[in-house]
């Protein structure tokens, strides 16, 4: 039974020194922008979160292309 509560104490020495970082959080340093156009699919933003997918990209003449994917297809 001493397992679970040593598991615990060794979770929190790992993440305090995150926890006492004078650092404050900026998620928006996470935000992706693009500012030219892409090349292709392979410049594409990745969009969805499970079963049904999508790929966006803009191309150089302003067209806007979409790949839909499903997983199980």
């Amino acid at each position: 039974m001493k397992t679970p509560s040593l598991c615990a104490c060794l979770v929190l020495l790992a993440i305090s020194p995150a926890l006492s970082s004078s650092e404050t959080f900026d998620p928006s340093r996470y935000n992706v922008t693009w500012e030219t156009p892409g090349d292709g699919p392979r410049d594409s933003m990745p969009l969805g979160n499970g079963d049904i997918t999508l790929n966006a990209w803009t191309l150089a003449d302003g067209s806007l292309h979409l790949l839909v994917g499903k997983q199980d297809s």
